[in-house]
């Protein structure tokens, strides 16, 4: 029996640059254009398997947990320090000089101390003396040895009532409302340490030209503070605790909770904020977890991989 050896492919031997392709040609280029398409496929299959792989595990996001803070509506102005309540000293009669002052500015008085001695005026005997009529704070003294004395000139003592000081400040009138008697304040006062203080009065007055109100704010100590010394002052008109994110974290009253690995967005009410946060009042709860930059080009059910800025914080660290 004679065996016939087994036909080899037409294209068998044949490349892509040999021109010499018999009438079988056209069937040795489908294969070889086949072959290439095959090649190409399974190269490019290979070469997204890890993109998918990254697609399934989501793309990295930095995120950020809600929690409990506090929250305060800083009202932000100055003033200068004033007596809380002041007494005058003024001569009853025309026609008396003074001829001894026995006290000076910044010195604390006692009740119907003595201030100063008066020639008698005319038609009467004996020096007049001028008292304090209030204990306190010898704030100004407007008089001299030989100075006239007269009811119808400056007073010529004034004095802070119990040595009480106290700051007045101007307020733009829009914020005026905001602000209640007992709101606790914070005053710097530009050469010395800060002061602990309470709104005490509220004027009920704005004027109409500088749209500006005044607040009387009283001091829990007020040893460093004196009279005319100018002062900044912080007044913490409203405080608020509850939910906060990152203040980056929100975008036109929105944003971005991951939930598992999957993006969710959420419509909030806000409250408060301070530099870095902002309360949230409604929409979230505490330990929900956001994407901390609302610039990013996330969408809703876009898979990601969480990532906490503390964590990076401490990996960039080591």
């Amino acid at each position: 029996m004679n065996h016939h050896p087994l036909q080899p492919s037409a294209c068998h031997g044949r490349t892509a640059g040999d021109f010499r392709i018999p009438d079988m040609g056209v069937r040795c280029m489908r294969e070889v254009a086949t072959g290439l398409l095959l090649g190409a496929l399974t190269a490019a299959i290979s070469a997204a398997s890890p993109s998918r792989a990254a697609d399934d595990s989501g793309a990295p996001v930095t995120v950020a947990r809600a929690a409990n803070a506090c929250f305060s509506d800083l009202v932000r102005v100055t003033g200068f320090a004033v007596p809380r309540r002041e007494a005058v000293v003024i001569p009853d009669q025309e026609g008396s000089r003074v001829t001894d002052v026995l006290v000076r500015e910044g010195d604390t008085v006692t009740l119907n101390q003595e201030l100063a001695k008066l020639t008698p005026p005319p038609g009467k005997s004996g020096p007049i003396v001028l008292r304090a009529p209030t204990a306190g704070l010898v704030t100004e003294v407007h008089t001299a040895v030989g100075a006239p004395a007269s009811p119808q000139a400056p007073p010529m003592f004034r004095i802070a009532v119990n040595s009480e000081i106290e700051l007045n400040a101007e307020v733009p009138s829009i914020h005026v409302l905001k602000l209640n008697p007992g709101a606790s304040a914070r005053i710097s006062p530009e050469d010395g340490p800060d002061l602990v203080g309470r709104v005490r009065l509220v004027s009920p007055e704005i004027d109409r030209k500088t749209q500006m109100g005044h607040v009387r704010l009283s001091l829990n100590t007020d040893q460093t503070l004196r009279i005319g010394m100018f002062a900044r002052v912080n007044i913490d008109a409203r405080r608020s605790c509850g939910v906060a994110i990152p203040r980056s974290a929100i975008d036109h009253l929105t944003v971005q909770v991951v939930n598992g690995d999957i993006v969710e967005t959420r419509r909030v009410r806000t409250g408060l904020t301070s530099d870095t946060a902002i309360e949230i009042l409604e929409g979230l709860k505490v330990g929900d977890i956001v994407v901390a930059d609302a610039g990013t080009s996330l969408h809703d059910g876009d898979r990601v991989k969480a990532m906490f800025a503390d964590d990076l914080d401490r990996s960039r660290a080591r």
